[in-house]
Order: C-alpha cells, then structure tokens, then sequence
C-alpha cells in the first residue's frame, strides 16, 4: 500500500544545514561500512539498511528513520 502511493513523494533542493548534514553523515557510514567488505561480492546490504535505519536522526520527530516510517506505514493504513 505504501509502495503504490510512490508517486506522491517529492523530491525537492534543501539549505537546511541540519539536514544536509545527516545525509553527509549517512552516506560517510555507508561508504565505511562498504568499504569493509572489499574486495568481495559479499556486501550485507540488508545488515547496512538496518543500522541506518536504527542510526538517530534528531530532524526526525521519532528520533529514528525506522520509527518514522513504521509511523507513517500505520498513519496510511488508518486513513485507507
């Protein structure tokens, strides 16, 4: 159900520092964290999504990108 609505979400610029400094600091983990599976074919890309997703975000109401969208899944269940 949250898949099909894909096409409602919008991309947009941001100058918000706070922000672009948590995307700058995820994609530093991510390329750590790949970084330690080279060279190989073997890159946990599953165990990757999951510490992301427990890592803190203070932009995020929850605190945590996992809690935000299990928050936002159950907000679009209700209101369908």
């Amino acid at each position: 159900m949250f898949l099909s609505n894909m096409d409602k979400f919008i991309y947009t610029k941001t100058h918000n520092r706070s922000i672009v400094g948590s995307i700058n600091e995820q994609i530093y983990i991510t390329q750590h964290w790949i970084e330690k599976y080279l060279p190989t074919d073997e890159l946990n890309i599953v165990g990757l999504n999951i510490w992301l997703n427990d890592s803190v975000s203070l932009q995020l109401v929850e605190g945590y990108p996992r809690l935000a969208l299990k928050n936002a899944l159950q907000d679009t269940s209700i209101h369908q």
